[in-house]
């Protein structure tokens, strides 16, 4: 009678550990648009084109930022993204073949692996935006984290 007592106990609590594990983690909080620093009070409206900060998030690998003109972030209102489905890794150069290649990179080419591979918690996009308006909003921003448990909410 003890076992299967203690039988259900244990399996009570890997199932309770089994769903801890199956939801997603929570998403980065305080997303917020700022021209100079961070930490400037919040704003709405802007007369040139907004960097993004928001909390980092615990055992994120990198994080993928959208802007779009429309809050339901549907593929044609989408303006800025840096989401890929792949974490792509530098391997070392070598040297000789290997450091003669790194030169010849582009500097779109090196923002473009810097974009997919935004590791910090904020961002300075490389667009110009024009100036537009909306109600209540002409663009909208969000952010994700990829963990090792796959993306945030």
């Amino acid at each position: 009678m003890f076992s299967s007592r203690l039988l259900a106990v244990c399996v009570f609590a890997l199932v309770l550990t089994g769903s801890a594990h199956a939801r997603p983690a929570p998403g980065p909080d305080g997303l917020k648009a700022f021209l100079l620093r961070a930490d400037e009070p919040v704003k709405h409206e802007f007369n040139r084109t907004p960097s993004f900060a928001w909390a980092p998030v615990r055992g994120a690998l990198r994080y993928e930022l959208e802007l779009a003109t429309s809050k339901t972030f549907t593929e044609s209102s989408i303006v800025w993204s840096n989401t890929n489905d792949e974490l792509v890794v530098e391997a070392p150069a070598e040297a000789g073949a290997g450091a003669a290649a790194a030169t010849t990179e582009t500097a779109a080419q090196r923002l473009k692996k810097l974009y997919a591979n935004l590791r910090s918690p904020a961002v300075s996009i490389d667009v110009a935006l024009p100036w537009i308006t909306g109600s209540p909003y002409a663009l909208y921003a969000h952010v994700r984290a990829i963990t090792k448990a796959g993306p945030t909410s």
